[in-house]
This record gives structure tokens, C-alpha cells and sequence, in this order.
């Protein structure tokens, strides 16, 4: 067709496009209609394009509220676990506090490695069982247990094979224990076990050397054989006034005085305890006061020649000046003394007396005042010592340090070696004390190279009348001349010690025979009075005793 017929065409189907009556199809319209097969394709495409952009809307929107469902079931089951109901979540906080709370409890109380109940845990059972007795009466037991040996296991095999160790010995006493008892680990390698109820003591003392029985078999740790034991201390009471944390004191000094006695032993708290814990209390105090106020001082036992009795050299001992019980030998004091840590201290104030008494020792005729003063392994190990020492005014060789060796001598590290080359090439002679009572090894001997062995008294004493006295003393004697070490023998009690060692090549002679410990003045006296030479003549023996008086 033209142009002219197709416009008019397209004016036609305009006209009855808009007349159409509503509901006719379009191709009822198209059969009137010219080139009807053109109009029917153009209509359907208009029909197809109008329901595919309704059918598009009505998806879009089914997918939205879809959409809007699941968003909606999601938030409901999130709400739902979250507990955004106040009752459900109040009772989740509940719980959950309540399981916090018993966690705590339990490691509060608890020991980790052992399981066992810790010092809290028996402190709290103490408590409940005292309020008891009180209430209704009845007696309470309390076995305090600590290992022995133990260090020894942790220092050789490790931490480890201790801790393995712990755990066999906590499971040990749970089986040797009654249902009613109650255990606890209260730190290191102590144990305490409470009995609620007492039968009687001779029962109590049976119970605890099982249990130190037991600990003596060795414990397998991987390739090894722990072996160790135990010393329990044994406190009981009974009675409406029943003080269970004293019966636990109690307990822990009776502990004390096993392991005095030996270790591996069972000791029942007694009143005699008792009196003697109140007395290191106030020792203890006392000492405090003591060195706060200048109350040591030294005096001196002379050393002399064994074939010529000429002084040699002095021992600096400490003396206490009590202001109340008198003058105090170590003996009185040194143990507590261990125990609150200041022995060291004393020694400090020995030797500045002994540096200070040279001067005048060399005024009375000492031509070369030689002054041994004891030093423990603390004061050995102080940082300070050695810048102490190189303050001090002596002469090479006139100051002497003794070192116990039952103390020490296997035991010694680096930087305690160390310490003992540089006193030693700064003039000081280094002297092992107690020769004879410890357990040093040559070895140690070798690599230690002290300048003397001073010989216990132990030896010395049962001299006279023991040939096995006399070869031990003989072969100490051949040792030091092996590793070219000099001999000083003390507990010199008599003349015929004297003669004897003289005999057998022992160097320097020190004991009351020769003369007793003195304060500086009567020192000083006895030196211009000839000192031991003195004793050459039989005779003046008997006078000794009466220019010496023990201080």
C-alpha cells in the first residue's frame, strides 16, 4: 500500500482502538478491520509486553513480601535465642552466674595439681569443725606431713618428675585415710590430714608412721626411681574450748622437731614444745633488738704452733652480751638466729670487731696478727661482700675465712666460686671448718684449694684412748699433705694431745688445753704474759685455768 493508505490505516485502527467496547478481543476488532494480520501482531505485542510488565510487578512483589517473611522468621528465631524474653533470659543469667560462681569456688578452695583441698580449703574445714566441737564437743586430730628428700627429686629430675611425685603422694594418703578425714595440700611438699575424732594417741602415732611407711617406697618416673620419705608432726585436743587452727601451729612445731630428730619420723606435740616455742619467740624478737643495738662482740681463742706453742693466729667467735642471761655462746642463739635469717649480720659485726682488735693485737707484741672469722653461705653469696672486703685495712694472709664444709662444700655454683678465687687474690686465706663432718668429696677438695683443713674436735677429743681416732686423724693428716693444705687441729684439750699431734705432723693447735676464748683485753694480757709458750714447763698446767677464765 502507499503512504497515504497505510496513515489512513493507522487512523482506522486509532478510531476503533478507542471505540472498542470493553471485553471484545482484539481479534473480533482486527476481522473489521483492513491488513487485519498486521493489526493482530501489533496489538498481541502490546498485549504480551503489558502482561509480562504486570506479571514482573506482581513477582517483585511476591518476592518482597517473601522476603519480608523470612526476614521476619529469622528475626523471630534470633530473638528466640537470644532470649529477648526477660523471664528465659534473667534465668539463662542464673545459671550461668550460679556455674561462674562454683568454679570459682572450687579453685578457691582447691589445689590444681593435687586436686586436694589447699590452706583456704583447710582453713574453712577447720572453722566448721571447731563450731562443732564447741556445740557439741569432742576431739579433732591434725597430722602435719612434709617431705623429705624432695628438693633433691625437683634439683635432679625436674619440676616435672616433683610434680608427678605430688600427685602419687596426695593419692597415697587418700587411700590411707579414713572416710571422715580430710586432706590438704597447703604449698610445696606439705600435706595436712584432720582427723574429727580422736580414739587415743598411741593410735594417732601408729596411723602416721603407715603413712611414712608408705612414702618410703619409690614412686616410678619415666626411667627413674623417685625415692624419698616424710616427717609428720602430730597436735591433738578435744573439748568445748577445742582451738583448731592452734592444733594446727602445734602441729607444724611438732613437725619441726622430726625433722630435728632425723626426718622420717612421728613426733606428738608436747608441752615441753610449747615452753620452747615461746622461748625462740622471745629469742627471736631479742635477736632483732640485739643487732640493732650493738649487743655482739668477739672474743678470741689462740692458734699456736704445735712444736714451738708460739701464737699464730686467733679464732674471732661471737659472743651475745645478754642484758638479762649474760654473755651467749652460739650455742644459745645460732639456730634461731638460721631460722630469722641474720646470721650473716653477726658475722658482718665479727669482723669488723676482729679488724678493729688487730691494731691492738699488733700493739700487745702479735708481730703479724693472723684473725679467723666464721662466714656463712649467705654472706659468701652477698653482692656486697667483696666490695666490703676491699674497704677493709689488712694485711696479705691476716685474715682468715672459714667455711663450714657441712654446709657447702658439693654444693658450690659459679658465682659462689667465683667469689671465693677473688677473696683469695685479695689476700684472704679461705679454711674449711668441721673437716670430717660433712660429706665434701676430694674432688671439691681439688677445685676448691683452700689453704687449711681445721680438724672437728669430734676427732680430736677420744684422741688419747682410740686407735680408730688416731689412723682417722692420720689419714686427714696424709690428704691435706697430698693436696699440699695445712692442718689446724681444734678441741686441744690436754698436753697429750699436744705431744700426740705434734708426733703427727699436725701444724697449728687450738683448744682449751692451749687456751680458752678470750675478750681483747685479756688477750692482749695473756700474749705479754708469753701465751702458750708458757706451757713448755709441765708445771704451769695447773695454773691455767685460773688466767683464763671462760667468758
Amino acid at each position: 500500500p502507499s503512504y497515504v493508505s497505510i496513515e489512513s490505516w493507522l487512523d482506522t485502527i486509532s478510531h476503533h482502538k478507542n471505540v472498542h467496547p470493553p471485553g471484545e478481543s482484539w481479534e473480533r476488532v482486527s476481522a473489521r478491520l483492513p491488513n487485519t494480520t498486521l493489526t493482530l501482531h501489533y496489538h498481541r505485542n502490546i498485549d504480551d509486553l503489558t502482561n509480562s510488565k504486570l506479571s514482573a510487578v506482581y513477582q517483585t512483589i511476591g518476592s518482597l513480601v517473601g522476603g519480608l517473611a523470612v526476614a521476619f522468621g529469622a528475626l523471630c528465631l534470633l530473638g528466640s535465642r537470644l532470649m529477648l524474653n526477660p523471664y528465659k533470659a534473667l534465668q539463662a543469667s542464673r545459671e550461668s552466674l550460679k556455674e561462674s560462681n562454683e568454679a570459682l569456688q572450687y579453685s578457691a578452695f582447691h589445689d590444681a595439681l593435687t586436686g586436694l583441698a589447699n590452706r583456704r580449703g583447710l582453713e574453712a574445714h577447720l572453722d566448721k569443725l571447731e563450731m562443732e566441737r564447741r556445740q557439741n564437743g569432742g576431739g579433732l586430730a591434725v597430722m602435719h606431713l612434709d617431705l623429705d628428700r624432695f628438693k633433691q627429686i625437683n634439683d635432679t629430675l625436674g619440676h616435672a618428675a616433683g610434680d608427678h611425685v605430688l600427685t602419687e603422694v596426695a593419692k597415697l594418703l587418700r587411700e590411707n585415710v579414713g572416710p571422715e578425714d580430710f586432706v590438704a595440700r597447703i604449698g610445696g611438699d606439705e600435706f595436712v590430714i584432720v582427723a574429727p575424732s580422736v580414739s587415743n594417741v598411741e593410735a594417732l602415732k601408729t596411723r602416721a608412721q603407715g603413712i611414712i611407711e608408705a612414702t618410703r617406697r619409690p614412686v616410678p618416673y619415666e626411667e627413674h626411681q623417685c625415692r624419698f620419705g616424710a616427717s609428720i608432726g602430730v597436735a591433738c585436743g578435744e573439748g568445748r574450748r577445742l582451738d583448731a587452727k592452734k592444733l594446727l601451729v602445734n602441729a607444724d612445731i611438732a613437725l619441726y622437731r622430726a625433722k630435728r630428730q632425723g626426718r622420717n619420723a612421728a613426733v606428738l606435740f608436747s608441752q615441753e614444745d610449747e615452753a620452747e616455742v615461746r622461748l625462740r619467740k622471745t629469742l627471736t624478737d631479742e635477736l632483732r633488738s640485739a643487732l640493732d643495738h650493738g649487743e655482739f662482740f668477739a672474743v678470741y681463742q689462740p692458734q699456736v704452733d704445735a712444736k714451738t706453742l708460739e701464737i699464730v693466729g686467733v679464732e674471732a667467735l661471737a659472743r651475745w652480751r645478754h642484758p638479762t642471761r649474760g654473755v651467749l655462746a652460739p650455742a644459745a642463739f645460732l639456730q634461731v638466729a638460721e631460722d630469722l635469717g641474720v646470721v650473716s649480720e653477726i658475722d658482718e659485726r665479727i669482723l669488723d670487731c676482729a679488724m678493729r682488735d688487730s691494731a691492738v693485737f699488733k700493739e700487745a707484741g702479735f708481730k703479724r696478727p693472723k684473725v679467723s672469722v666464721n662466714v656463712s653461705l649467705r654472706r659468701l653469696r652477698d653482692d656486697q661482700l667483696l666490695q666490703k672486703v676491699k674497704k677493709l685495712n689488712f694485711e696479705r694472709g691476716a685474715l682468715v675465712f672459714e667455711l663450714l664444709e657441712s654446709i657447702f662444700l658439693d654444693d658450690t655454683d659459679a658465682v659462689l666460686q667465683h667469689n671465693i678465687d677473688t677473696l683469695r687474690e685479695m689476700g684472704v686465706e679461705i679454711e674449711i671448718d668441721d673437716f670430717g663432718t660433712g660429706h665434701a668429696s676430694m674432688m671439691s677438695l681439688v677445685r676448691l684449694g683452700p689453704d687449711k683443713l681445721k680438724i672437728d674436735r669430734q676427732f680430736i677429743q677420744p684422741l688419747i684412748d682410740s686407735p680408730v681416732s688416731q689412723r682417722l686423724v692420720a689419714s686427714m693428716l696424709e690428704i691435706a699433705e697430698a693436696l699440699e693444705i695445712g692442718v689446724v687441729a681444734e678441741g686441744v684439750e690436754t698436753l697429750e694431745h699436744v705431744e700426740l699431734l705434734r708426733d703427727m705432723g699436725c701444724e697449728v693447735l687450738q683448744g682449751y688445753a692451749l687456751a680458752k676464748p678470750m675478750p681483747t683485753d685479756q688477750l692482749v694480757h695473756w700474749l705479754r704474759d708469753g701465751g702458750a709458750t708458757r706451757l713448755l714447763s709441765t708445771e704451769a698446767l695447773s695454773a691455767c685455768d685460773h688466767l683464763f677464765p671462760v667468758s
